[in-house]
């Protein structure tokens, strides 16, 4: 019985060995996916001010522009950074009063109030020429 069993046990413990390691949850890639954006997100900030910038170049280099678009997904992004607990709510709090602070003194359109397309996100005002070429900015 013994001889008989032996090369099924073998088999059996070869196929478990051949079998490809446990797949990742659904959940923790999420969170993965999470933590990359918000390192993305912490690469293109500049910290004096809170905006962030349009994009980071592979080399690290931050974009010397940004919209409202972007400073509203950085806003909501520090949101749900601290509710997956990337970072503390003192971080986020702290992140978004400098955002703003920073928003307060931007200059909007005096009519309208909203916000012009494009700042520097270094200084937080409106781009009237274009970082990359220096063609002029129409702002609306």
């Amino acid at each position: 019985m013994l001889r008989r069993l032996t090369p099924l046990l073998v088999l059996a413990a070869a196929l478990v060995l051949a079998l490809p390691a446990a797949a990742t949850s659904p959940s923790t890639t999420l969170q993965g996916y999470a933590a990359d954006t918000w390192r993305s997100f912490d690469m293109m900030l500049n910290p004096a001010t809170g905006l962030p910038s349009d994009n980071v170049s592979a080399e690290g280099v931050r974009a010397r522009y940004t919209s409202p678009t972007n400073i509203a997904t950085y806003l909501w992004s520090t949101i749900a950074a601290r509710d997956l607990g990337l970072i503390s709510p003192a971080q986020a709090r702290a992140r978004i009063e400098r955002t703003l602070t920073t928003l307060a003194r931007m200059e909007r359109h005096k009519r309208s109030g909203q916000y012009y397309n494009w700042y520097d996100p270094d200084t937080g005002k409106k781009l009237t020429k274009w970082p990359v070429d220096g063609s002029p900015v129409y702002p609306f």
